[in-house]
C-alpha cells in the first residue's frame, strides 16, 4: 500500500511551508506576549515599566521591523508614565504627548496611503479613527498647541482604538506564536513565523 508522499517529492517541501504563518514575531513566546499586553493596560505604574522593558528588549532584537501597533502603544504608554511621575511642566507634557500622538496618526495611515495620496480625515475614517484626532495631530504640527487635557483625552482614545484593533485582535485569533528552531531547509531564516498583520 503507497504511503503519502515523501519529502523528495517536487514541491512537497514548498506546500509544507505554505502551511507555517509568515512574518517573524520578537516575542518569545505567546506567554510572553499575553503579560506584555495585560501589563501595558494595567494602569499599575510599576507593571507598565515591567512591559515597556520588554517592548524595549523586542525593540533590539527586531529593530525596524517591530509592528506599528507596538510601538504606538509603547509610545503612549511612556507619556502617561511620565505625566504621572510629575517630573514634566504642562508644555513639556504637551509636546511629549504631541510627538505621540503625530507618530501615531503619521505611521497608522502612512500604510494605507496610494499612489495618489489620500487626506488623513478619510484615512481616519476608513480605520474607525475619531477625526477629532486627526485634527488635533494637525493642531500639533501646524496651528497652535493644544491644551494638555485634549492630549491626555487623545492619548487615551488611542491607546484604546489601539486594544481594540491590535491587542484584542491579535489574541482573538490566536496569531501569535514563539520562535521555534527549524533544523531543515525549509525555511530560509531557520525559525516559525507568526503572522502579523499591523507590520
Amino acid at each position: 500500500m503507497a504511503s503519502g508522499p515523501s519529502s523528495t517529492t517536487p514541491g512537497w517541501k514548498q506546500m509544507s511551508w505554505r502551511k507555517r504563518p509568515q512574518s517573524v514575531v520578537a516575542w518569545e513566546s505567546k506567554a510572553e506576549w499575553d503579560q506584555v499586553m495585560v501589563g501595558l493596560y494595567c494602569g499599575d505604574r510599576e507593571i507598565q515599566q515591567d512591559a515597556l522593558d520588554r517592548i524595549s528588549a523586542w525593540k533590539s532584537r527586531y529593530g525596524h521591523r517591530m509592528p506599528l501597533a507596538v510601538e504606538c502603544t509603547a509610545d503612549l504608554i511612556r507619556c502617561k508614565l511620565l505625566d504621572a511621575s510629575g517630573v514634566l511642566k504642562s508644555h513639556e507634557l504637551v509636546l511629549t504627548y504631541g510627538l505621540a500622538l503625530v507618530r501615531f496618526v503619521n505611521l497608522i495611515t502612512e500604510r494605507k496611503q496610494k499612489t495618489v495620496v489620500i487626506p488623513l480625515r478619510r484615512l481616519a475614517k476608513e480605520l474607525n479613527i475619531p477625526v477629532w484626532i486627526v485634527n488635533l495631530r494637525h493642531d500639533l504640527t501646524h496651528g497652535n498647541l493644544p491644551h494638555l487635557d485634549a492630549c491626555q483625552k487623545g492619548c487615551d482614545v488611542v491607546l484604546e482604538w489601539l486594544r481594540q484593533t491590535y491587542w484584542s485582535r491579535q489574541l482573538a485569533n490566536n496569531l501569535v506564536r514563539g520562535y521555534e528552531e527549524d533544523e531543515d531547509e525549509e525555511s530560509p531564516l531557520g525559525f516559525a513565523i507568526a503572522i502579523d498583520p499591523w507590520h
